[in-house]
């Protein structure tokens, strides 16, 4: 994407937020998340430096991170338990205890 873009885009999802909501940015470093966020900024008359707002964005990013490897875990653990439970379910039938 161009900057000029980004600035449409961050100006137009800005109409979007007024409301209220969530906006999560993920992507490469130099792929234009601080620029999209400073256009944001500006939409809505915030024009101090947005240096913590891109610190607060890596920390969410982070995060976020954690919380995906979480679930994932979570849910592995749980697919390994049914697993569990079939193949003994399995070996108790052929056993004739079941």
């Amino acid at each position: 994407m161009t900057f000029e873009e980004i600035d449409e885009l961050a100006i137009a999802l800005a109409e979007k937020l007024r409301s209220g909501g969530c906006l999560g940015l993920i992507g490469d470093l130099g792929a234009g998340k601080t620029t999209f966020t400073k256009k944001i900024c500006e939409c809505y008359n915030i024009t101090e430096k947005c240096e913590k707002v891109r610190h607060l964005l890596m920390l969410l990013s982070i995060l976020l991170e954690m919380c995906l490897c979480i679930i994932l875990m979570f849910t592995e653990l749980m697919i390994l338990k049914r697993f569990m439970r079939l193949g003994l379910r399995i070996i108790l039938e052929k056993m004739e205890v079941l």
